[in-house]
């Protein structure tokens, strides 16, 4: 308020002298020198108050009285009043800095909850930060394990200056002309852990360099963290050299905490992605990737009226691998197949693993073309695998479709490629083409196609129950009803969503849980399970009021019964709603298989789970995979998050069971626990569940 006082009181008496002397020197004064004053802080505000007196001095009549009454405060006022100009032209500056700091905070916050994928992030931060912000220059640099520095996205105020990056280099042009270079790799060893000022006279090293190029002051570098180490870092470029403030260290910091996280989030993101299309031992494409990558591939070759040829590859007696040399070596010999493949194909061809030891390429060409391939990709599987000091050798059955000929749709080529890898299996043929008429697969599909509907018409398909417990409370805290039949649920569960038959078999399991869960409860046993339900199912407008009925006809609460939906159950609008309503009708939800599908924590978050599984394929290596290590333990941080139990499946080993209690997972399923059982055998094993899980030794 003093301040404020004295330069009201400077800038009356400027006013004043002006109106009594006249003098064109003292128009500059009083016009210049308080907005000088202003963005030179204290003390330029009073060096220019001494300049103020320098030049009233001549125009004064009584030059010597200086110490006179009336001379003695103009020149007081002209010290006192600059000085304190300066003093709240820098602490408007300090708020004005702190404001922006903060604003900077919140728009971080906000492009990082709102843009889809880290790519995008960088340049939108630094659009608005310069654009909206005022910073008059902002770079993004990403760092990566090996600390080299890499600008991923830049801004500059000035719409004549342009930054290049070429051969680890950063160059800065205006208006055409290169006005410095940059040593990126120079840059390595200055990346900061905290937020810093580097001033650009400092020593020319490193990112203070970097300011003198850009011809600013300072720049305060902002670290970005992620996974313990710094992954990123914004540079902010400042038209003043001052220090940080409190205030603006904790903001600037906070804007690195909020990018550092949301950096993590998508790199998890992106890896359970990543992990739903490919297969995570040979790092081809799964068969979900290979499936929408494939389709794509379809359209574009039909678009321009070429043939595109698929093949589906069989390792012949690749069981005697695992049944004598164990699955490690067999998981060896997969990887190396994979490297053989991709080796040999071209680098437009679409290679896939599907499962076990089958994989599938897709390639544009004719039959000729595709049974060349597919003998060069059978020559060079042939050669001998030298896995656990032994060597053998394996043969390739391979079947093969063309479109459009046998189709047009990539899980249809696949279906008629696999008939015709079986039939050349069958044939002991190496390479055979799909044949409709003499394919005695199909005749013995449609025969089991005709005896499922029976089976599933006579009741014949039943649930068998496997347990999932609770370690810390030592009990049951569900069933898994499982379909089984004659047939492995493996054969007849693709083959009843592909009949259309999906919905006739998940309500007919509905219903028999539901009888067998109001016997037990009638009994005194009060048991819960879980019934696994297909999209089809879950997209029907009748389901909830059949499943309502179902509960109402057995006398059962609604909270009795889980519904385990896979991921593709949830990819669409309706299948959320669906999950809604069965949520507000009081049934639990869970996600079962998660990962092996479409992976989306943000799809996760908007649903009401209560259950999510994690499949066999992250823990049957765990706990000697760090990378299924990882995994597994990402998405238990994000049921915690998220509010929703995580069930760890496929767990057959004593190992694995003690890995997953140490990083929290307290609900387990898998042959360790038990085998599904049939019905009659659920009541007296519950009665024992708790000494069944005091004998793991957990």
């Amino acid at each position: 308020m003093i301040a404020f006082t004295v330069a009201v009181l400077y800038f009356l008496n400027l006013h004043r002298l002006y109106q009594v002397y006249g003098d064109a020197a003292l128009a500059f004064v009083v016009l210049w020198l308080p907005f000088l004053a202003w963005r030179t802080g204290p003390r330029g505000g009073f060096l220019l108050g001494l300049l103020a007196n320098a030049l009233h001095w001549p125009l004064m009549p009584e030059r010597f009285a200086i110490l006179s009454t009336s001379h003695l405060p103009l020149f007081l006022v002209n010290l006192a009043g600059g000085t304190a100009t300066g003093f709240l032209g820098q602490q408007w500056r300090i708020h004005q800095a702190r404001e922006r700091a903060l604003w900077l905070l919140g728009t971080a916050g906000r492009i990082a909850a709102t843009t889809g994928q880290w790519q995008a992030l960088p340049s939108q931060l630094c659009q608005s930060a310069a654009r909206e912000g005022g910073y008059p220059a902002v770079l993004f640099f990403e760092v990566d394990d090996a600390r080299r520095v890499e600008l991923a996205a830049w801004h500059l105020a000035s719409a004549t200056r342009v930054l290049k990056q070429a051969n680890r280099h950063l160059e800065v042009y205006d208006r055409g002309r290169r006005l410095a270079t940059l040593d990126l790799e120079a840059l390595s060893p200055w990346v900061p852990a905290k937020v810093v000022s580097v001033e650009s006279e400092a020593t020319p090293k490193a990112f203070s360099k970097l300011a003198e190029a850009l011809s600013l002051p300072r720049v305060v570098l902002v670290p970005i963290p992620c996974k313990d180490r710094v992954s990123a870092l914004l540079a902010l470029g400042e038209r003043e050299r001052r220090p940080l403030t409190p205030e603006e260290y904790e903001a600037l910091s906070e804007v690195g905490l909020v990018l550092g996280a949301a950096r993590e989030r998508f790199r998890l993101k992106e890896a359970l992605e990543r992990q739903a299309v490919t297969d995570p031992l040979t790092g081809l494409q799964n068969r979900r990737g290979f499936s929408l990558s494939g389709q794509a591939m379809l359209e574009r070759a039909r678009s321009r009226g070429r043939r595109v040829a698929l093949l589906y590859l069989d390792l012949d007696r690749f069981q005697m691998v695992n049944d004598t040399l164990g699955h490690a070596a067999g998981d060896q010999v997969l990887r190396e197949a994979a490297a053989r493949l991709l080796r040999t194909l071209r680098e437009e061809d679409l290679l896939a693993r599907i499962g076990g030891d089958e994989f599938a390429v897709l390639l544009v060409g004719d039959r000729e073309t595709a049974e060349a391939l597919a003998r060069d990709l059978g020559s060079v599987l042939s050669h001998p695998f030298h896995i656990a000091g032994r060597s053998f050798t394996l043969s390739t059955s391979i079947g093969i479709a063309i479109a459009p000929d046998d189709g047009v749709e990539i899980e249809d080529l696949l279906r008629k490629a696999d008939v015709a890898m079986y039939q050349a299996k069958r044939l002991g043929r190496p390479v055979l083409f799909y044949n409709p008429r003499s394919d005695q697969a199909l005749r013995e599909r449609q025969a089991l196609e005709e005896e499922f509907r029976k089976a599933l018409k006579n009741g014949e398909i039943i649930p068998h129950y496997q347990p999932v417990v609770s370690l810390g409370q030592r009990r049951v805290a569900f069933f898994e009803a499982l379909a089984r039949w004659r047939v492995s649920p493996a054969v007849f569960i693709p083959l009843a969503q592909e009949l259309g038959l999906a919905d006739a078999l998940d309500r007919a399991i509905l219903e028999r849980v539901a009888a067998d869960l109001a016997r037990w409860r009638r009994a005194g046993h009060a048991i819960t399970a879980s019934v696994n339900v297909t999209p089809t199912t879950l997209a029907t407008s009748d389901f909830l009021p059949f499943v309502l009925e179902t509960l109402k006809t057995h006398g059962l609460p609604p909270d009795t019964l889980i519904l385990e939906i896979t991921e593709s159950s949830f990819l669409g609008p309706s299948g959320e709603r669906a999950l809604a309503a069965l949520h507000q009708a009081g049934l639990r939800l869970a996600v079962d298989d998660f990962g092996t599908g479409y992976s989306s924590l943000a799809r996760l978050k908007h649903l009401p789970l209560d259950y999510v599984k994690v499949p066999q394929e992250f823990t049957r290596e765990l706990p000697g995979s760090s990378a299924d290590a990882a995994i597994v333990t990402a998405i238990h941080l994000a049921g915690d998050e998220l509010g929703f139990e995580v069930v760890a499946e496929g767990v057959e080993r004593e190992a694995q069971a003690r890995f997953l209690k140490e990083i929290g997972y307290d609900l387990l399923q898998g042959f360790l626990i038990a085998k599904a059982m049939p019905a009659g055998e659920v009541v007296a094993w519950f009665r024992e569940a708790g000494t069944h899980i005091a004998r793991l030794s957990l």
